[in-house]
């Protein structure tokens, strides 16, 4: 199994601005990106046979992949990681609601009903 001490620091801090709002994901190809100055970060998920995988993956200014990590939410990865598999899956669910603009569009649809 990896260890993420190396990266954890770099992975909990970006949920924090996510959270405060200092960061902007956009949907991409295979899930949500966001650009913090001259790095990248990719975030997606993937389902199979029940268990959930979160990928985050990190690159330089010049394309270069710095880290990469996935997290299955499977019982034996949820004994040894169980936090960072939740920050992980917290950083996904933000980035989309931040990316598809989620709120935004619940409360044009509840203003919409409200004006039938």
């Amino acid at each position: 199994m990896i260890d993420l001490t190396e990266y954890a620091s770099v992975i909990e801090k970006l949920l924090a601005r996510t959270r405060e709002g200092k960061v902007a994901w956009q949907e991409i190809t295979y899930g949500f990106g966001t650009r913090v100055k001259a790095y990248e970060f990719r975030v997606s998920k993937a389902e199979d046979q029940g268990d959930v995988t979160i990928s985050l993956r990190m690159f330089d200014d010049n394309g270069s992949e710095i880290f990469s990590v996935s997290l299955t939410d499977d019982p034996a990865t949820l004994a040894k990681q169980r936090h960072m598999v939740s920050v992980l899956k917290d950083l996904h669910e933000l980035a989309r609601r931040n990316a598809l603009k989620v709120e935004q569009k619940i409360d044009d649809a509840s203003n919409l009903l409200d004006e039938m």
